[in-house]
């Protein structure tokens, strides 16, 4: 695919697409937490979310200004991990987005954590019926760790501080 993607951290004005996309049907059955959610917990929620230090919220954009989707990272740099969480927007799915997504946000991340000179372990936890968050992240780069009844945890690694490699 020759889309690009542009990210940006997620705005107060973005809570009412977050709302849409978070409680979409499908979303919501790949999600941990699978219920619906309401208008005032998602309002408090996002306003929790962009004021905190340790998550980092980032929006994606094609050139043209159509969302893509929203890539979650909660920091536990004490850890030298971040745990990530990603939607697409449902009339984007299938469409080979998620990969440029989730690479873009992670380029976003390792500038991030490299200005506090750190690299992190990159987890996602994912349910075993999620084939194309799987497929999504295994493409990214991503390795199964471990698994339990109802999820597969993976977990890619940032480049060291100052390092020519390339995040991914």
């Amino acid at each position: 695919m020759s889309e690009s993607i542009s990210i940006r951290p997620a705005r107060a004005d973005d809570a009412a697409q977050l709302f849409v996309w978070r409680n979409d049907p499908h979303v919501r059955r790949m999600s941990i937490n699978q219920e619906e959610i309401s208008t005032s917990e998602h309002l408090l929620w996002v306003d929790r979310t962009l004021r905190r230090k340790d998550r980092l919220l980032l929006i994606g954009e094609l050139i043209d200004g159509t969302l893509v989707g929203v890539v979650r990272f909660d920091l536990n740099l004490e850890n030298d991990e971040a745990y990530v969480s990603i939607i697409i927007d449902p009339l984007m799915q299938g469409k080979g987005m998620s990969v440029l997504l989730l690479r873009a946000a992670i380029n976003e991340l390792v500038l991030k954590v490299e200005k506090v000179q750190r690299t992190v372990n990159i987890i996602a936890q994912i349910r075993h019926e999620n084939a194309a968050s799987l497929a999504c992240f295994i493409k990214v780069g991503f390795t199964l760790y471990k698994q339990d009844e109802l999820f597969k945890y993976m977990r890619i690694s940032s480049p060291s501080p100052n390092s020519t490699e390339s995040p991914v």
